[in-house]
């Protein structure tokens, strides 16, 4: 009887599993009245003050590179390229902020990040921290407390010009670099058009708002990206205040520094008064409906007897105030942190957003033309690139299948539901992203220029929506963006969205690990194969991601500071050892092993950057292990797309010039990605690793860059020590950048490179076996636009185009991306078969064709076949370029466009129906594990064994 009970109770506990719990999915009102009932204290650390320490911030120091030149007679940048030496640097021990356009500490800037190489700028710039917003102090007239003007501008690289600045003369004489503004924005006014003045300023943590007392006494708050102001109370007569303001500019803590016992706490919810920019009045203005705390009897509370200072406020990112005293107790100087969360708070934090690159968009869903969002697959014109989103976002991603189990999004699995605007999970995952379209920095242009304006900006930010998605499309902004609310002349009414989960997975395209992967393509094993230097110079790509991807976890943290952010690594796509590849995988056993090794590093390096900012890394490695390529899967089986033809460029344009790059389209995107099978074993390993995403973050914990194993050489564990090291001299840097812009005559690209030291040398050479193309010279901006001329003789398919060049800061930096080149101008792939007869015109043809499908073997995504006994290829070559999809009379096996005809059966759904209804099938499936489990422990009570079991990944 007992047996029976306890397999009853495991029974019904799995029935319980399989249907999924009510979750309120109502969006909740924020907190009324936050911190009204007061202050409780969270933690409080207590330090040794420093007679050297300054109040309000820690110092860093910055080091301004100097140099000396012996010529006078010479222009700027020919001296910088004669002698790069570092002469007396001229050292900075300063606070320091640092934002999108790199670190700013008091009169010195470094865009690149890098503390010792910094450049000299105003001392009256100040830098809002992590936005894009700089400030302009500008001092007004003879007041001794120092009012001043203040101008919010938003693209400080574009509003003045690095300069040589100098001193000394003759051999001494000592050059450096200072950035002068040339044309700042125009001040914040009044009404009438008076500027504002101001005493103090202060930034939230995430540089959107600011609180400022105002020469006339009045604190505001003012959105930065908006320019609205909100009064909120008088500080009557005051000069200096400590003020803060929240993350989302709904609190504002302050007291004037004379009277600190003074210090409240303003809630701007109900503030009547908001004045949009330039509207502010001069004289007429109140603070009717802000509701004001007194907190200072909870901060006192917490301190020793003795006299102390209010020296600093903050808010954390979170919604809680941290308040620094410095006290005199028991004859030393001590300084108290404390940190106070307001009493009965919850969060407010709702909903599930997923970011990331084409491993989270869903790329590789072969009938995108049914799954992807309508508007993430569009051609666009071909000769502008308007229009144009390749995001390829398919509504049957993981993400998706989480939010449909987890109830963030309504409707089934089997129907392709797109997100409601208001609803509580959207996807903003866009194939091609990189860390900057995640987390902003460059290249938002948001226009529709020209192909080489597209692929600079990797396939990301597109002005025009053309997607039922509305203000949801991915692909227009910084995924991170998509957080804050926005109401502009573009978007219109997006309101602020504060997810209490993000998964993120981004980091292979920064690195360029599948343009390296394509040139692994060619009909011979390539570089990084044969090439110990070649894996080393991958490895320097890797490693360098990790302090990139630190910043861009902590970024999101910063953003949505409620929010548990999950890590996603990449999974292993290939099977090493080598069991059977198929006709279109083209891949040999040594190239498969450098694939494995390199995932199994980076997944490594992406570990380590989540440790160190404190987020969840998901290992997904194994997740498709028997699926993959090269693990001889059967077709019904396989999770991972094998050579796909693209469809994003037509191929007329592209064997019109001899050559194309894997960027443009002669590498379906599809390639390699994991099918939409795959995504289901995606979302179990997910929600497995997070708990059913509420396992919350941990504390980050620093660790260094993983070394890479012994298959990578010497050189690269050297590399990876050296960084690791922080008295190591700088590495040069090599990384891949879309330098090929457009075509002049049969193997004549086109290249564009900029952000160069002007008038500095670039030279080109291209690879395997390296054949130099010619030196050029960039102009007055740094930027170098050439047409390179390849020998007709040069062996056609896949090579790589490198450039060394020297950077804006005199650094020598290299530059890679892969190119195809034809065999002739009328037949690619030089297999015979006439471009306009070849269904896989840049891959040399098998002859197979399985399926009946008109596409041969070689570039059919789904078809696979045995190979010799080393486990190579029967036959290695290179992907098509040829428009798959764009065969009006396929149904069948296609690949991406929405103009293109689909199979419109639905295979989830025919399965299902197979098992049960779509509505009885999380009954049915529990009665089935229900059932099973109650077996199972009957057999296990019988025998008094032990079964342990193991769920499929």
């Amino acid at each position: 009887m007992i047996r029976w009970f306890l397999a009853l109770v495991v029974g019904v506990l799995f029935l319980l599993l399989a249907v999924p719990p009510e979750r309120d999915i109502t969006v909740s009102a924020e907190n009324e009245g936050l911190w009204s009932n007061g202050l409780q204290l969270v933690d409080k650390t207590e330090e040794v003050y420093l007679e050297s320490e300054k109040q309000t911030c820690d110092e860093t120091e910055m080091q301004a590179v100097r140099n000396r030149r012996s010529y006078t007679n010479k222009s700027y940048a020919q001296l910088l390229l004669e002698n790069r030496t570092v002469v007396a640097p001229k050292l900075y021990k300063t606070c320091i902020v640092e934002n999108k356009l790199g670190v700013f500490g008091d009169g010195v800037w470094s865009p690149s990040g890098n503390l010792k190489d910094s450049i000299e700028i105003s001392p009256d710039i100040v830098a809002a921290p992590t936005s894009n917003v700089v400030i302009h102090k500008s001092y007004f007239g003879s007041d001794p407390y120092g009012s001043f003007r203040i101008s919010i501008n938003y693209n400080f690289e574009a509003i003045g010009r690095l300069e040589p600045t100098w001193s000394g003369s003759g051999v001494n004489t000592t050059y450096g670099k200072k950035w002068t503004l040339l044309s700042p924005a125009p001040s914040l006014t009044y009404s009438n058009g008076s500027p504002v003045l101001v005493y103090e300023l202060s930034f939230s943590q995430n540089g959107r708002f600011a609180v400022a007392l105002l020469s006339s006494g009045q604190v505001v708050q003012i959105n930065l990206e908006t320019q609205e102001i909100t009064p909120l109370t008088m500080f009557a007569g005051a000069k200096r205040a400590k003020l803060a303001v929240s993350n989302d500019g709904m609190y504002v803590s302050g007291f004037a520094a004379a009277v600190q016992s003074s210090i409240n706490m303003y809630d701007l919810k109900n503030c009547e008064n908001k004045y949009s920019k330039g509207l502010f009045p001069i004289l007429s203005f109140g603070h009717e409906g802000c509701e004001s705390t007194a907190v200072y009897g909870d901060i006192n509370s917490q301190l020793a007897a003795g006299n102390y200072t209010l020296i600093r406020l903050e808010f954390n990112p979170g919604a809680s105030l941290r308040v620094d005293t410095l006290h005199f107790y028991e004859g030393k100087f001590l300084k108290f942190i404390m940190n106070f969360k307001p009493v009965g708070y919850t969060s407010s934090a709702r909903g599930y957003l997923a970011m990331g690159d084409s491993f989270s968009s869903g790329e590789g869903d072969t009938q995108g033309g049914t799954w992807y969002e309508p508007g993430t697959d569009e051609q666009g014109d071909k000769s502008t690139f308007a229009g144009r989103n390749l995001c390829h976002l398919s509504r049957r991603s993981y993400p998706y299948l989480i939010a449909k189990q987890l109830d963030y999004l309504d409707g089934v699995s089997t129907e392709p539901v797109t997100p409601s605007p208001n609803g509580l999970f959207h996807s903003v995952a866009c194939s091609g992203a990189k860390i900057h379209n995640v987390i902003g920095a460059v290249g938002e242009k948001q226009d529709n220029g020209a192909a080489v304006d597209f692929a600079i900006t990797d396939n990301q930010y597109r002005f025009d929506f053309i997607s039922s998605l509305a203000n949801w499309q991915p692909g227009f902004e910084k995924q991170v963006g998509y957080i804050v609310g926005r109401n502009d002349n573009t978007v219109e009414n997006r309101l602020p969205f504060s997810p209490e989960v993000i998964t993120v997975g981004v980091g292979g395209n920064d690195a360029g690990f599948g343009k390296r992967l394509a040139s692994c393509l060619g009909l011979s094993n390539c570089e990084y194969v044969t090439n110990e230097s070649k894996r080393a110079q991958l490895i320097t790509e890797l490693a360098a991601q990790k302090s990139r991807l630190e910043q861009t976890y902590l970024k999101l943290k910063q953003e949505a500071p409620e929010a548990r952010v999950y890590a996603i690594g990449y999974p292993q796509f290939v099977h090493y050892p080598v069991v059977d590849c198929a006709n279109n995988v083209r891949l040999g056993a040594p190239e498969v092993r450098f694939i494995h090794e390199a995932v199994d590093y980076f997944n490594q390096v992406i570990q380590a950057a989540a440790l160190s900012s404190g987020v969840q890394f998901i290992d997904v490695e194994d997740t498709l292990e028997g699926g993959n390529l090269c693990s001889g899967a059967s077709d019904s089986d396989m999770l991972v797309n094998g050579i796909t033809a693209g469809n994003d460029i037509d191929k007329e344009v592209i064997f019109g010039i001899g050559w194309c790059s894997p960027n443009s389209g002669c590498l379906g995107s599809e390639t390699y990605h994991p099918n939409h099978k795959a995504q289901d074993f995606y979302k179990r390993a997910i929600l497995s690793q997070t708990l059913d995403f509420v396992r919350p973050n941990t504390e980050p914990t620093p660790v260094a860059v993983p070394l890479p194993s012994d298959y990578f050489g010497v050189g690269a564990r050297s590399y990876v020590e050296a960084l690791n090291d922080p008295e190591s001299s700088e590495r040069m840097r090599s990384e891949f950048r879309e330098m090929i812009a457009g075509a002049t005559n049969y193997r004549q690209p086109n290249v564009h490179l900029d952000g160069l030291l002007p008038y500095s040398s670039v030279s080109f050479s291209i690879h395997s076996e390296p054949f130099d193309l010619r030196t050029f010279t960039a102009d007055l901006n740094g930027e170098v636009d050439a047409t390179l001329m390849i020998p007709l003789d040069f062996e056609g398919g896949y090579h790589e185009i490198h450039a060394v060049a020297i950077d804006y800061a005199g650094k020598e930096v290299e530059y890679y991306e892969p190119i195809v080149l034809s065999t002739s101008e009328t037949d690619f792939d030089g297999d015979g078969v006439l471009d306009n007869l070849d269904s896989c015109p840049t891959i040399v043809n098998l002859s197979i064709d399985e399926n009946n499908n008109g596409i041969d073997a070689a570039c059919e995504p789904e078809v696979t076949s045995l190979q010799d006994n080393e486990g190579e290829p029967l036959i290695k070559g290179v992907p098509s370029i040829e428009t798959v999809a764009g065969n009006e009379q396929i149904t069948s096996g296609a690949v991406l466009g929405v103009n293109t005809q689909k199979s419109e059966t639905n295979v989830l759904g025919a399965t299902l129906e197979a098992t049960g209804t779509r509505q009885d099938y999380p009954l049915i499936v529990g009665i089935v594990l229900a059932m099973t489990a109650a077996g199972l422990l009957i057999m296990s009570l019988s025998n008094k064994k032990q079964y342990k079991h193991k769920l499929n990944k």
